[in-house]
């Protein structure tokens, strides 16, 4: 789940940047001001229309505000310390929503992640006012803070709209079917780091780190016998419409994708050593990043962090799931 800002869509944790620079003290000499420019397009992604503001307020806060409470797209939030410059905080109100909650005066002092009731409160109220039929919406409004690894694990899905159950089917599908390929990209790798270890010589089944990813593989076609009869009858031709339906470009990526899944839905496991799936990744990665491909270029696999992309797509599940907590406990203070 991401939350769009901008012309770009970025996920609701980048949006945590601000706590650093609002994290000292102003300098004596300085205006006391901390800015920050975030205009932004709100919503569930990726079908997230809809321009709105995002002004950030309050150091060591986890959000003050995250929906729709600036006055116009592009505005430049403007935060002085309540000791300094009070002339200059009229300027706030041409800018903030006017029921914003009160800034601590001890800001400066004391700094704490954990929401307030009325921060918990108004945060919640604007993502139900500003984004109502989005999914981050729905499970904001149930107030039940959940400790799964996936939207589509969510205890109470059964309660979600019909959208959003299709949405949340789709994802899933995808996302168990590329695992594959990000596994198999970092196997290649891990051979090819491996027999420039070996001095040249193909014998990569002795490297810990291979071993480790043909394991992952195997989890992974597991993973694939599992979810074989969703995936039996996934139309991904609707998988497509929806995606295309948000306005993404993709048509590069599309045919990657398609050929790659067109090989795992009928092989899974079996690709662990097809000379197709891995031409189809080597050429994938050698077109995106020229020569710089770990596959051409010795530094970028010596950098290489031997774990690229390996996190499970989840959406940014992890990430609201963190914020709904964060509501629920501020509701309960």
């Amino acid at each position: 789940m991401r939350v769009p800002v901008g012309r770009e869509a970025i996920a609701p944790d980048r949006l945590l940047v601000w706590i650093g620079e609002l994290g000292h003290r102003p300098s004596p000499r300085g205006s006391g001001q901390v800015a920050m420019k975030l205009g932004a397009r709100t919503g569930e992604a990726p079908d997230a229309p809809g321009p709105q503001s995002l002004p950030v307020d309050g150091a060591g806060k986890l959000l003050e505000a995250l929906l729709g409470i600036a006055a116009e797209e592009g505005a430049v939030a403007e935060f002085s310390d309540p000791d300094e410059e009070p002339v200059r905080r009229d300027r706030l109100s041409a800018y903030w929503d006017p029921h914003l909650p009160t800034c601590p005066r001890d800001l400066w002092e004391i700094s704490s992640l954990r929401l307030t009731h009325e921060e918990a409160d108004y945060l919640r109220a604007r993502i139900l006012t500003a984004v109502p039929d989005s999914l981050l919406a729905r499970v904001v409004g149930l107030g039940v803070a959940t400790n799964v690894d996936a939207p589509w694990e969510h205890p109470l899905r059964a309660g979600f709209s019909p959208a959003h159950q299709e949405q949340l089917y789709h994802g899933k599908a995808f996302a168990v079917s590329i695992r594959g390929a990000v596994i198999l990209y970092n196997l290649m790798l891990a051979e090819q780091k491996a027999m420039l270890k070996h001095n040249g010589e193909a014998q990569p089944e002795t490297d810990l780190l291979v071993d480790r990813y043909r394991d992952h593989f195997a989890g992974w076609g597991e993973e694939m016998e599992e979810a074989a009869e969703e995936l039996a009858v996934w139309n991904r031709n609707r998988f497509w419409q929806i995606v295309l339906d948000t306005g993404a470009r993709v048509n590069r990526t599309a045919a990657f994708v398609d050929t790659w899944l067109d090989m795992a839905l009928a092989r899974n496991a079996a690709l662990l050593d097809d000379a197709s799936a891995r031409k189809l990744v080597r050429e994938r990665e050698i077109r995106l990043k020229g020569r710089l491909s770990r596959f051409e270029n010795e530094r970028s696999l010596e950098i290489w962090s031997e774990a690229a992309g390996m996190r499970r797509i989840d959406y940014r599940w992890s990430t609201v799931q963190t914020l709904v907590k964060d509501i629920v406990d501020g509701m309960e203070a």
